[in-house]
């Protein structure tokens, strides 16, 4: 049975794509040979969330995955993982590069996904404070932004 999680992603997918024409979204269901979302299995709802999400501009995959939970000490969470593959991108880093930053900053050898949650918070200070000083900014301007609103200035701005 699929969970309510997921039945509730693809409604608010389809509400966002198809913006009240469900004869495409229908159509897209009958690729899976279903007629209602309830009936799909597991699989075959991720692959049509994954369409949804491409569909819509906003895939949600990231590089690094975080397997903290928010407000725990030990892991980097999935947000402080996206936030820094986002920072990254608008500074045009690539893996070695925030290598070589983990190392400066915390003195330690590690990437990204195995990061504590407060050596990951000093990161995304780091990488902002870097990204601000770069575009002539304020620090505030970048760290007062949400993910999605990084997302969204990556996508206007070319960096």
């Amino acid at each position: 049975m699929l969970s309510k999680n997921k039945i509730k992603a693809i409604g608010i997918l389809r509400n966002s794509v198809f913006a009240g024409n469900n004869e495409n979204y229908y159509a897209m269901l009958s690729g899976y040979n279903v007629k209602s979302c309830k009936d799909l299995t597991e699989r075959q709802a991720s692959s049509l969330i994954a369409k949804l999400h491409e569909l819509e501009g906003t895939s949600r995959k990231t590089k690094y995955s975080g397997k903290g939970k928010r407000g725990s000490q030990t892991r980097i969470t999935k947000l402080q993982a996206e936030r820094i593959e986002l920072l990254m991108s608008l500074l045009g880093w690539n893996d070695k590069s925030i290598y070589k930053f983990i190392n400066k900053q915390l003195k330690k050898n590690s990437g990204v996904e195995m990061l504590r949650n407060y050596e990951a918070r000093k990161v995304i200070i780091g990488i902002t404070k870097v990204l601000a000083d770069k575009h002539n900014y304020s620090y505030s301007f970048f760290n007062d932004m949400s993910n999605r609103e990084l997302r969204g200035l990556k996508e206007k701005w070319e960096f």
